[in-house]
């Protein structure tokens, strides 16, 4: 997906600010919202290349809704979600360990999660900032300073999408197992 014209969304912002070791991740992607030149509007969404600092999940909008649920009925912090209403996905950004790490990751939970992941190559459509109710494109948990990128969250993500599938499957088929 291109912005129009063209603009890349900070994305040599958040590479220069990725490099200032005193900062966390979540600290990285608010300065990458905050300081993404040619948007022209804090409501404007942002084009973010995938691959290098983050990589994005992309399950189905109620798999993603149900995941993120899970998280906060849970007390855990979601990682940064992103929804696209008119594509009806939701986008997690994960730390950039790669396809094969993630699959793994399910595959040891023995879980069948339909999902697309973007890495290197990729690019993604995030929300600004100050993105509202209506937007298309919104934060379902929007980045913080507490928000991880490393292995451990994107095995933790794995886990909250397998429940998250079983209760959904489980609500359709009326087994009253959610």
């Amino acid at each position: 997906m291109v912005m129009p014209g063209g603009t890349t969304g900070g994305l040599r912002e958040m590479n220069m600010t990725l490099h200032q070791a005193s900062e966390s991740a979540g600290g990285w992607l608010l300065a990458a919202l905050g300081t993404s030149a040619g948007t022209g509007h804090p409501r404007a969404p942002r084009l973010w290349a995938t691959g290098h600092v983050v990589d994005a999940v992309i399950v189905a909008d109620r798999l993603g809704i149900e995941a993120v649920d899970w998280y906060r009925r849970l007390g855990s912090l979601a990682p940064p979600s992103v929804i696209d209403h008119q594509a009806r996905k939701v986008a997690f950004l994960i730390a950039p360990v790669g396809e094969p790490f993630f699959a793994g990751a399910l595959t040891v939970l023995r879980g069948d999660v339909p999902y697309r992941y973007l890495s290197t190559g990729g690019y993604l459509v995030v929300p600004g900032r100050d993105a509202e109710a209506g937007d298309r494109y919104q934060w379902l948990s929007k980045p913080t300073e507490e928000s991880t990128l490393d292995r451990d969250a994107v095995a933790v993500l794995t886990v909250h999408l397998l429940i998250a599938l079983r209760n959904l499957t489980a609500a359709a088929a009326g087994t009253g197992d959610e």
